[in-house]
């Protein structure tokens, strides 16, 4: 039985992000929640110290659901970074618990690209495939199920994280040769070093 998420819905551990550019701009990103303490994994040049981040919690409005954050660290090498959310409560992910293997079906699921969201755009679900490389057994998805360059989680077929798409420079449907892929051992990696018990599941 395939993982698929209702139409317009995101997987539970994930919530939009927000970075307030001026009082009438957002610039969003879609964070995925690494620990049951309130800290969520976004693209490093989301935001810099400083910014006003908000995370939304359980709706769309930014007086009533929005949480402020701050950035607790950097994860330079690998463009991630991770917030400290005030307040939020809910269950962080689970990692898939191997590698996708060649061939495999993921799931890009993510927030659309501003523009999208300001036309009420529902949250994207795609499909790729995952093909792996013999000489170094890492995961890459072809040019001919090419994401868009928007920044999401990767889900496999039972609904965990498998990876991180992360849109280079302002996100957009088109597809970018420059969108970075982060998998399993980089967020392995970060939770180690932010002391987070793994959550893993082998579908």
């Amino acid at each position: 039985q395939d993982y698929i998420l209702p139409p317009g819905s995101m997987p539970a551990w994930t919530v939009p992000v927000l970075r307030l550019v001026s009082s009438t701009h957002v610039e969003p990103t879609t964070g995925i929640i690494i620990s049951d303490t309130g800290l969520v994994l976004v693209p490093e040049d989301f935001a810099s110290m400083g910014d006003e981040i908000i995370v939304l919690d359980g709706g769309t409005d930014i007086i009533r659901n929005g949480r402020p954050a701050k950035i607790e660290r950097k994860f330079t090498a690998e463009g991630l970074q991770v917030l400290s959310v005030q307040g939020l409560q809910r269950q962080g992910v689970t990692l898939a618990a191997k590698i996708p293997g060649n061939g495999s079906e993921i799931l890009l699921a993510a927030f659309p690209p501003a523009e999208q969201i300001a036309e009420g755009e529902p949250p994207l679900s795609i499909p790729a495939t995952v093909m792996v490389f013999g000489e170094n057994g890492m995961p890459s998805i072809p040019a001919e199920t090419a994401l868009p360059n928007v920044t999401g989680a990767l889900v496999d077929a039972c609904g965990n994280l498998v990876g991180v798409s992360l849109a280079d420079n302002v996100q957009s449907m088109q597809v970018s040769t420059s969108t970075r892929y982060q998998w399993r051992q980089v967020l392995l990696r970060i939770l180690g070093q932010m002391q987070i018990p793994l959550r893993e599941f082998d579908c």
